[in-house]
């Protein structure tokens, strides 16, 4: 069955996976069962609100951060890093791509302006109808998904979308083709994050595959999480995006349309998109050399 490649591409091809299980044991094993470790998914899967008995080791950013939260980013997200030799020779003759796997109402909204503005056609565009569990499952089981997804949204006005878009799912991205393939055959990245929540910012390599990738993007995730990406050094191409625009917006459904409103506008040039590439890639090197102090520092607060 044709699917959207999961953990294959060059992120984690690289030992990304390895990285991440990895320091998951160190945390574990020195924090001795005093913690709950959270690392790459959002902390809120298991926790809507954080609890005030249990310290919390995660990599998610807390836009104020509970005194019982300890945060491991920056450094760790240097897990992310990955040698990425992209083909320069490509000519991009797409637009833009918007890789979505994991079914969500957010997402399932962007599904619904994409096809507004008439964006679906002539984009790389995915949307995997993948829930937990149903990796395996056959397109048809995927639309019954689809169609559920919808329905506990109860967006009415939308469903006149919903039925044009029902016999087409789920998307999947072109035979042979892999998330770093969409993105240089786009002239830009628009980044879907696995997570959303207005207070708690979870990054994954979606976004850190993008920043070491030679093209522009744009970021859907949690409010200011450019901002957090920016204030921690990563160069996220100000002068060619004006993340500005979009994200600092609470509501989702106008940082969706402000996001869409600004990617005709976005330039593409070759040579500064590999320059914020390069300077991406050695911060999260410069990071990976720090992690093993900052592990020994979080390791020390629990002896």
């Amino acid at each position: 069955m044709k699917t959207l490649t999961n953990h294959l591409d060059k992120i984690w091809a690289s030992g990304c996976q390895k990285r991440e299980d990895d320091a998951i044991v160190q945390l574990e094993n020195c924090t001795k069962g005093k913690a709950y470790v959270k690392v790459v998914d959002s902390i809120l899967i298991d926790n809507v609100d954080v609890p005030k008995d249990k310290t919390i080791v995660t990599d998610n950013h807390f836009n104020n951060t509970p005194e019982n939260v300890v945060q491991l980013g920056p450094e760790f997200w240097s897990i992310f890093h990955f040698n990425n030799d992209a083909n320069f020779n490509i000519v991009p003759e797409y637009e833009f791509n918007c890789l979505m796997n994991r079914l969500s109402g957010e997402r399932l909204m962007i599904l619904y302006k994409l096809h507004e503005r008439g964006l679906l056609e002539n984009n790389i565009i995915s949307f995997n109808c993948f829930l937990p569990g149903n990796e395996f499952k056959i397109a048809a089981l995927r639309k019954i998904d689809f169609n559920r997804m919808h329905s506990n949204q109860g967006w009415s006005h939308w469903n006149d979308l919903q039925e044009e878009l029902r016999p087409k799912m789920p998307l999947f991205l072109p035979s042979g083709m892999d998330p770093d393939g969409a993105a240089l055959h786009s002239k830009l990245t628009f980044v879907v994050e696995t997570y959303s929540h207005n207070n708690v910012i979870s990054y994954s390599e979606k976004i850190f595959r993008a920043l070491q990738t030679p093209r522009p993007w744009v970021l859907f995730a949690s409010p200011n999480a450019v901002t957090v990406l920016r204030n921690y050094g990563f160069d996220v191409l100000d002068d060619m995006v004006n993340h500005r625009e979009y994200d600092s917006i609470l509501r989702q459904e106008r940082r969706v349309d402000k996001i869409l409103n600004l990617i005709p506008k976005i330039e593409f040039n070759y040579d500064r998109c590999a320059e914020a590439k390069i300077k991406n890639q050695k911060l999260l090197e410069d990071l990976a050399i720090k992690w093993p102090d900052k592990l020994r520092q979080i390791c020390n607060q629990f002896r």
